[in-house]
């Protein structure tokens, strides 16, 4: 829709645009477009949930998170865990989604990304403990961008499977019983979040 307003006399009139029509979907994103004045036409990322999202707790899910120490000489990299690391493990209980349409982080007992001494993150093992995808390491358990390295035939667009387990490296300091939570969150074509309570 549009209209014409004429402020003042002598002026050359504005133009007022509303959007009523032309949203594209785009990964369960819309995409608006949003004529700014005539003649020039420029898209918007409207954050909202496309009629093709799935929720992400419908598509993924863990189960069983248990806590242990990571083993002596075991490194990040090779293990997904540092050598007297806190590290939680927790089985993928199923999925259908890619590597690059979830990612991961820790909250604490207050809901906040939680904090921890030393460098933690995030690492996809498959059944014999091999790293899959790790995250880079950190002080903030949060994924802010996409996996840093993959395993051997194993790319954001392979799909994580049901098989694997999800090791969260939570640093020196012993995490037991303070609150911690496991969350899941969605990209597109998925949105929202799952969560999984730490012991």
């Amino acid at each position: 829709m549009v209209a014409e307003i004429d402020d003042k006399p002598g002026r050359q009139k504005r133009t007022i645009f509303w959007i009523v029509a032309g949203a594209v979907v785009v990964g369960g994103f819309v995409l608006v477009p949003i004529l700014l004045s005539a003649g020039v036409l420029l898209p918007a990322l409207c954050n909202c949930v496309g009629t093709n999202a799935t929720p992400i707790g419908t598509a993924f899910a863990v189960q069983n998170p248990w806590l242990a120490q990571c083993p002596t000489g075991a490194t990040y990299g090779a293990e997904g865990c540092a050598a007297g690391d806190y590290v939680y493990e927790m089985t993928v209980l199923g999925s259908s989604v890619s590597f690059d349409s979830v990612r991961f982080q820790v909250n604490n007992s207050s809901g906040s990304v939680a904090m921890v001494a030393t460098p933690g993150g995030f690492t996809v093992v498959n059944s014999t403990g091999s790293p899959l995808a790790s995250s880079s390491p950190g002080t903030v358990l949060e994924m802010n961008g996409t996996w840093t390295s993959y395993g051997p035939g194993i790319s954001g667009s392979s799909l994580l499977k049901g098989t694997y387990s999800v090791l969260v490296d939570m640093g020196v300091g012993d995490p037991l019983a303070l609150g911690y939570t496991f969350v899941a969150l969605g990209l597109p074509p998925y949105y929202g979040s799952t969560a999984a309570a730490l012991p």
